[in-house]
């Protein structure tokens, strides 16, 4: 006999009378794919299913994610026809680390670029099946680049960039840090991720100013010496430079596009002052 997993997000007890399709969901075992860490406070679960495919995120405990897996193993072996993963309406749970449930169907995430500046995609989950890239200039074909950034220590690459203080910076300096000789530029070190030569994490870029430096809003986590080199994570090139006719759309699958999302950031560029790409990704 077929068994049955069961996820309640705790939207059905707090309106009974308005239930959607994303506030509960009942799935046959067959049709579970497995489950992976999403983040610190979460894991995905993934099932396909005859309607296309969905994923469950449950929230847990900071970092219990072995513990949580382990207890979902367990109990989709229990000898139960209906097995309650996460019945948050009921505080039903399979393991006590599990706190909230979400459920997704058929997602998509959009984003465009509306200038030529590299571009963060801010996808949630990196499980998706395939992205769509539109040119939505009806006239010009736009030049698209794309490329992930290592958010590792242990993968780092010298931008040029060198501190330009005899005295250096303390720890916790959030004022500006002034640079030698190579330009401190947005594409090279904004919003990125800056460590010293071992690896050391140093703090996020959060401004940039080619005449007298780069400033650490934060803070910075280390104290700086003159002349230290400053890294950022390394990028690896998808797509690099690829004209998109004027209102064309391209289709990237999964395996053109995937990425682990726990080590690397996802980046699109623009060759058109107006951005005029729209990304769509399909889960």
């Amino acid at each position: 006999m077929e068994k049955f997993l069961l996820f309640t997000t705790g939207g059905g007890s707090a309106d009974p009378l308005n239930w959607s399709n994303d506030e509960a969901a009942l799935y046959a075992l067959s049709e579970f794919k497995g489950m992976k860490p999403a983040s610190s406070r979460s894991v995905d679960m993934f099932f396909e299913t005859s309607f296309g495919k969905e994923v469950v995120t449950l929230g847990i405990k900071n970092m219990t994610h072995i513990k949580v897996m382990k207890s979902v193993t367990q109990a989709l072996n229990a000898d139960l026809a209906v097995v309650s993963v996460a019945d948050v309406d009921n505080s039903v749970f399979c393991s006590p680390f599990i706190q909230t449930v979400q459920i997704a169907s058929q997602e998509t995430f959009h984003q465009k670029l509306t200038d030529e500046n590299k571009t963060k995609l801010n996808i949630a989950r990196s499980n998706y099946s395939s992205c769509l890239i539109a040119n939505i200039d009806g006239a010009a074909s736009i030049n698209l680049s794309l490329y992930i950034s290592s958010q590792l220590g242990s993968d780092i690459t010298d931008t040029g960039i060198n501190v330009n203080n005899g005295s250096g910076y303390a720890a916790g300096a959030t004022s500006i840090i002034a640079v030698d000789t190579t330009s401190a530029t947005d594409d090279l070190i904004l919003n990125e991720r800056v460590y010293k030569s071992d690896g050391t994490f140093i703090g996020i870029c959060t401004a940039v100013n080619s005449t007298t430096g780069i400033t650490f809003e934060g803070g910075l986590e280390v104290a700086l010496a003159d002349d230290d080199d400053l890294y950022t994570g390394t990028r690896y090139d998808l797509i690099n430079v690829m004209p998109i006719p004027a209102a064309s759309t391209i289709k990237l699958e999964q395996d053109e596009i995937s990425f682990d999302n726990s080590k690397f950031d996802l980046y699109a560029k623009s060759g058109d002052g107006d951005g005029q790409l729209v990304f769509n990704f399909i889960y």
